[in-house]
C-alpha cells in the first residue's frame, strides 16, 4: 500500500481511514510512493518507471458480494445458528472496505504500486 500526494498524516480522517484499510488487508506497512523510489536511488538502481494503479472497480464489485454474505450471516447470527463474532467481523470488513474506498476515491492511497528499476551503469563500475 503506497501513499499519495493528497496523504496528509496530521489530518485525524486520514488517519482514521488508513487504519481501516491496514485492518482491512492486513498490510504491514505504510509508505509513501516516493519513499521506494528514493530507497531504489540510494542502493544504486535507475527508476525506469513508478506507477500507481486504482484496484477500487475491483474491490466494489468483491463487495457487493460482501454485501449478500452480510444479510445471511447477520440472520444466521440472529438465529444463534452462528457466533455473533462472526456477524461482527462481516460489519467491520465491510465498514472497513468503505474507508478503502474512499481513501483511495480521494486519492490518499493505492493497493496497487509497480516501480521498475535496473541497476545503473554508474553503480556496476
Amino acid at each position: 500500500m503506497a501513499a499519495l500526494d493528497n496523504y496528509d498524516r496530521e489530518n485525524d480522517h486520514h488517519k482514521l481511514l488508513i487504519q481501516h484499510t491496514l485492518e482491512l488487508t492486513a498490510f504491514g506497512g505504510f509508505w509513501h510512493y516516493k519513499y521506494w523510489e528514493d530507497a531504489f536511488k540510494n542502493s544504486g538502481f535507475e527508476v525506469m518507471s513508478s506507477a500507481g494503479k486504482s484496484a477500487v472497480e475491483m474491490v466494489r464489485k468483491e463487495r457487493a458480494l460482501y454485501d449478500k454474505f452480510n444479510v445471511v450471516a447477520s440472520t444466521l447470527s440472529r438465529m444463534r445458528l452462528i457466533p455473533e463474532k462472526v456477524d461482527a467481523m462481516l460489519q467491520r470488513m465491510n465498514t472497513n472496505c468503505a474507508s478503502y474506498i474512499q481513501a483511495e476515491g480521494e486519492e490518499l492511497i493505492t493497493l496497487n504500486w509497480k516501480y521498475v528499476a535496473q541497476k545503473s551503469e554508474r553503480s556496476l563500475s
